[in-house]
This record gives C-alpha cells, structure tokens and sequence, in this order.
C-alpha cells in the first residue's frame, strides 16, 4: 500500500483530511498500513473528493523500478490477470483437444477389443491392439487370473498401487517385463470382480516420448484402458 505523499504538490487540505480522519479512527500514535487501508475502505469517497492526491501517487513499477502513477500501476496489474487468463484458457483449449484426441482412441481400440475372440493368445492380441492405436513403443499385458505370480515383488508392488502409475525413471519391477527400454511408462493394475481386490494381471504401457506419460497427468483415461481390459480378459475366469 503506498503511503500518503508529503511533498508539495500534494493538497495541505487533502493531506489535513486524511490525518484527521485517521486520528479519529484510533488513538494509537503510530498509524499501521492495515490502519490506512481500513480507513480507505470505509471511506470510498475519500478519492472522489481529494482527487489530487490519487493523481501524485507514486508507485514503483513492478518491472523496472521507475516511479509511475496508481492508475498507470493498476493498468498493468489489469494487463497480468488478463494475460493469465488468456494462459489459463490456452492450456483448457489444449487439454481439451487432447482429450478428443484420446477419446477417439479408445473408442477405435474399444471396437477393436469387442472383437476378440477368447482365447489363449488373448493377451496378445490386447498388447497388439494397443500398440496399433495408441501408437505406443511397447506394451506388455500379464494375466494370472486367480492364481498369484511366482515374482512376490512385483505382486507387493502391484497389491499396493491404487492407480495408474506413471513417470519416466519409475523404480518398479513391472518395468521390466516391457522388452524395449521405454522414455516414460504406464503402469496399470488389473483386477476383476470375480477374483477379488488382488492383481489378477498388470498392464505395463511405454512410449519413446519423456512427455507422453508423466507424473502430472490425468490417470483416467489410463483406469479406463485397465478396466476394459481386466473385462475383457476376466471373460475366461468367469
């Protein structure tokens, strides 16, 4: 908050005003910027009435430091919101049509999945189809069903994991099964109603790009892929 100016441009009646009203508004000897900015609050007028004091402010400018004027100051504060905004809208409208993007996909890969015959080759055609229309490096799909794995590391590992995990340098024995070294990684568990809460199965998905799957995304387009696929496997544990 900038402080009353005292230099000789400024109005000897304004000054006069702004000082007597905050004398009445406390006692204390020393006058707080809470205490001004309170004044200024209740008293929204004070600027409509000594309207020379609002045109000597003077405020460093955020940038480079020179003096300007509150209303100059107050434009370029306008100026910043709008340009966040406008960021703001930018990523809303690329995220958007990367959804759509997506969104086609699965649907294509959902038809494709429909299609399968069951089978003892299921699983790979599942990985098969998922390389094809998500156009990823690699792709490994492991179905046990009801009966555990022999690797009890990697089904701690899995029985822990809640959601869809996903990064470029993950420390997770599942990444191992994929037989090219991926940039980022997704890992999903699989499960289904009929066997229980435990893995029945991991998807693990890889990809060249550091950027296509990384920590900060959205992970439901990634428990929708898991959940059709655990359906669509889960056909033979039925």
């Amino acid at each position: 908050m900038a402080t009353v100016p005292t230099h000789a441009h400024a109005s000897p009646t304004s000054i006069a005003s702004l000082s007597h009203h905050i004398i009445a508004m406390t006692d204390a000897t020393t006058h707080t910027p809470e205490d001004i900015a309170l004044f200024l609050r209740q008293h929204p007028d004070f600027f409509i009435k000594n309207a020379d004091i609002f045109a000597e402010f003077k405020l460093p400018h955020p940038h480079s430091g020179k003096a300007i004027s509150l209303g100059e100051r107050q434009i370029l504060t306008l100026r910043e919101r709008l340009k966040q905004t406008e960021n703001t809208l930018a990523g809303l409208i690329h995220n958007a049509k990367s959804n759509d993007a997506i969104s086609l996909r699965l649907y294509q890969w959902v038809e494709h999945l429909v299609a399968l015959p069951d089978s003892d080759t299921l699983a790979d055609a599942i990985r098969a189809t998922l390389i094809e229309d998500f156009g990823l490096q690699d792709a490994t799909v492991r179905w046990w069903g009801a009966t555990p794995p022999e690797d009890a590391t990697l089904l701690d590992s899995l029985a822990n994991q809640a959601a869809p995990a996903v990064g470029s340098s993950l420390d997770h024995p599942a990444v191992a099964l994929l037989a090219q070294t991926p940039a980022s990684v997704a890992i999903i568990v699989l499960r289904h109603d009929v066997i229980g809460d435990q893995p029945a199965g991991v998807l693990v998905l890889g990809a060249d790009s550091a950027d296509r799957f990384t920590p900060d995304m959205g992970t439901h387009f990634l428990a929708t892929i898991g959940a059709l696929a655990s359906a669509t496997l889960g056909r033979t544990a039925a």
